[in-house]
């Protein structure tokens, strides 16, 4: 039975980014799903009174009850850890048995479609925009980090005035 922290760490394993990588046949057969995300990660997203050592004890019951797998000093959700929180579609979910192409032949074809429409994505003009683009954003954070400092010094000239 999984109590709230149990489900919160499926939670953040779900939330995370993913990654691409390659998936061996072990992960494939355990039901590994994208994302995955570290320990530390993980700790980073509960409430800070938990400790670590609990948290990789919770990790290594998940582990050792298919709702996650361990590899590459990452966390990954399984089917079984989808299932629980109830985020599974049997159209998208990774099947071990009654497949009418063999499973690599299934992960090459994604990995080159998604290769390939990334290339087309980021065109070296694109690249440049973001780039001015986060360039801008990181001055306006500056700015207003240099306003906020001010606005806390001034709260703290009054509060020892009082």
């Amino acid at each position: 039975m999984l109590d709230k922290l149990d489900v919160r760490i499926l939670e953040i394993i779900n939330s995370a980014s993913s990654i691409v990588r390659s998936i061996s046949e072990k992960e494939i057969e355990v039901g590994v799903l994208f994302p995955s995300v570290t320990t530390l990660d993980i700790k980073r997203n509960l409430p800070t009174q938990i400790e670590l050592n609990v948290i990789k004890g919770r990790l290594n019951a998940l582990k050792d009850e298919g709702y996650i797998y361990f590899d590459s000093e990452r966390w990954w959700l399984t089917e079984k850890g989808k299932e629980v929180l109830g985020k599974t579609d049997s159209n998208i979910s990774i099947r071990t048995t009654s497949l009418s192409k063999p499973m690599g032949k299934i992960l090459e074809e994604t990995f080159s479609r998604f290769e390939n429409g990334r290339e087309e994505t980021f065109q070296p003009k694109v690249l440049l925009v973001r780039i001015d683009e986060l360039l801008k954003e990181i001055k306006e954070l500056e700015e207003r980090l240099i306003q906020k400092k001010a606005e806390l010094n001034r709260l703290n000239k009054t509060l020892l005035k009082n």
